[in-house]
């Protein structure tokens, strides 16, 4: 009967302490949303202009997918759309930071196939954001003169 009335005593307090942040709950969840909306909608508008490279993109990932495996073809697909749209960076360092993080846990519950797992994926995260990174200081004259070449491919095939 005490250890009920101890359960419930902490019960109760953890219910104060979420009355008290919920207004700051609620703000921070509002923004989240609200900065899914508007990257949601710039990411629809930038796919639908650019419609070739979303085509392009979709052939890679099946090509590797079929040839390669399921892995390979998503991080592939992830770094072309990335470059071809020209997306911030910086957007793949939260998931990659997170894997980063969920490997001393992953080793501390004794689930090293995980952990070896989840530092590979950080690592093709990380090595993937300094390509990016190398791309955009050195500029996009590898990416220009493709472009040029799909913009006079498309012009020969709807000619």
């Amino acid at each position: 009967m005490a250890e009920k009335i101890i359960y419930r005593k902490k019960i109760s307090k953890i219910f104060k302490l979420f009355k008290k942040f919920k207004p700051r709950v609620e703000k921070y969840c509002q923004l989240g949303l609200d900065c899914l909306v508007n990257t949601s909608r710039v990411v629809y508008l930038q796919v639908k202009k650019e419609k070739l490279y979303g085509f392009l993109i979709i052939i890679v990932f099946i090509i590797i997918w079929l040839l390669i495996n399921f892995a390979t073809a998503c991080l592939v697909t992830l770094f072309l759309v990335f470059l071809c749209y020209k997306w911030d960076r910086r957007i793949l360092l939260a998931p990659a930071l997170i894997l980063l993080i969920s490997c001393p846990i992953f080793l501390h519950l004794k689930q090293d196939n995980y952990a070896i797992l989840a530092a590979v994926y950080a690592y093709y995260l990380l090595l993937m954001i300094f390509t990016l990174l190398v791309f955009d200081f050195r500029g996009y004259n590898l990416f220009n003169k493709i472009k040029k070449w799909l913009k006079k491919l498309k012009a020969s095939f709807f000619s």
